[in-house]
């Protein structure tokens, strides 16, 4: 009887010392990545990217010269903004050089984890606007 409410006591204890859900993958959630990506509009100094958002969590846009790995701090510009659920979101990038190719990564940020970066998204800055992917 006693083995058994140490053994009780010991399970409680493991249970409360994890944030429930999380370390122990009760009921976890899953930070997913930004829907239906695409840039809406270029100007020679911005660009503006569009999304569909899942949640109302934060979004990071990272815009960058060709190379640069995104998260790591190594980009031109970055832009948060706040996602609405169930709608197409849009945040500017402002301060781009003009008539110069650069790349756009988006992630959303929850709150004990980041999505997956979606990206690249090849731009073009200056007069009218193409994109790859």
């Amino acid at each position: 009887m006693k083995t058994t409410k140490m053994l009780f006591v010991a399970v409680i204890l493991a249970i409360s010392s994890y944030s429930f859900g999380q370390s122990i993958g009760i009921g976890a959630t899953q930070c997913d990545a930004p829907h239906k990506v695409g840039i809406s509009a270029v100007t020679p100094s911005s660009v503006s990217v569009n999304w569909v958002a899942t949640t109302d969590e934060i979004y990071m846009v990272e815009v960058g010269e060709p190379g640069f790995v995104p998260g790591t701090g190594n980009m031109l510009q970055r832009a948060f903004t706040l996602g609405q659920p169930n709608e197409v979101n849009e945040v500017t990038v402002d301060g781009l050089p003009s008539r110069t190719t650069l790349f756009l990564y988006i992630q959303k940020v929850c709150d004990e984890s980041s999505s997956n970066w979606v990206g690249p998204i090849k731009f073009h800055t200056g007069t009218g606007f193409s994109t790859t992917k």
